[in-house]
């Protein structure tokens, strides 16, 4: 039977001890293509859920914009669907797989950017779902606390650690390298484990980068995927430079080497 169009609503809702702000996307028909998307908004803060029914002949699209940059939860709870989610560009930055337990996932999204999230049913008969979309607080970086003295004579390391998931450049950490002191990338990584770091540099010119004697390989590349540094530990190179524009991203790729986690600090300092 088809269902009749609905202009998609959204709903608010609003706790008064919380102050906690819930928003509901809830599907129309027919919502089968990118084009026919139903439309709703992200928020930095509470929780936004799209809602609806799929069976396993029907797609349902929802396009959502993100009012702020950051990394978003995304969870299918225990409902008997698929979800995709893809940029304007149709990569996909997320795929779920219920069949294997994987419900949930991380992305990242930038400021006024639009994604499409598309819900597919497991079963003949239909299933009701709810995708729960919720934005991750990135931990502040932390600083070494130095003594005046020493900060007259040098600048404070910035260090970041890493926080997981961050095994895809999607959900990667982010780090900001100035001109001066230095910045430290710090985690742990085994051979199955890969840690992505999104690194922007403040200024223009070249810096050194050592993984020193942490048992884990490093690669560095650019937005293009252009490998600009790929360290060999195994033959004793555990560091080198990079060459960068001011305000440049790169995104360092940390993977162990071992079968059991090795801690690392990745030093970058011009």
């Amino acid at each position: 039977m088809n269902k009749r169009r609905n202009v998609s609503r959204k709903i608010g809702f609003e706790s008064l001890e919380g102050r906690r702000l819930l928003a509901a996307v809830i599907e129309s028909e027919p919502n089968g293509t990118k084009p026919t998307a139903d439309v709703g908004q992200v928020a930095s803060t509470g929780v936004t859920q799209l809602v609806g029914s799929a069976n396993k002949s029907d797609k349902d699209f929802f396009a959502m914009t993100f009012t702020a940059a950051g990394r978003y939860r995304v969870n299918t709870g225990d409902a008997a669907v698929k979800l995709d989610v893809e940029n304007r560009l149709g990569v996909k930055l997320l795929e779920t797989q219920p069949k294997d337990g994987i419900t949930s996932g991380v992305i990242r999204a930038n400021a006024g950017e639009r994604l499409f999230f598309r819900v597919r049913g497991l079963e003949n008969s239909a299933s009701a779902y709810d995708v729960a979309i919720q934005q991750l607080t990135q931990p502040a970086p932390t600083q070494t606390l130095v003594s005046q003295a020493s900060v007259a004579a040098a600048a404070v390391p910035t260090k970041v650690v890493e926080s997981e998931p961050n095994g895809t450049k999607t959900t990667a950490d982010i780090a900001r390298v100035a001109s001066t002191g230095a910045t430290q990338l710090v985690g742990s990584a085994n051979k199955r484990d890969k840690d992505f770091f999104a690194v922007t540099f403040t200024t223009a010119g070249t810096y050194k980068v050592n993984t020193g004697a942490a048992s884990v390989k490093l690669d560095v590349e650019n937005r293009l995927g252009v490998k600009v540094l790929d360290t060999e530990p195994n033959d004793g190179i555990t560091s080198g430079t990079v060459t960068v524009r001011a305000g440049e991203t790169l995104w360092f790729r940390v993977r162990g080497l071992n079968d059991d986690a090795s801690a690392y600090t990745v030093n970058i300092q011009r």
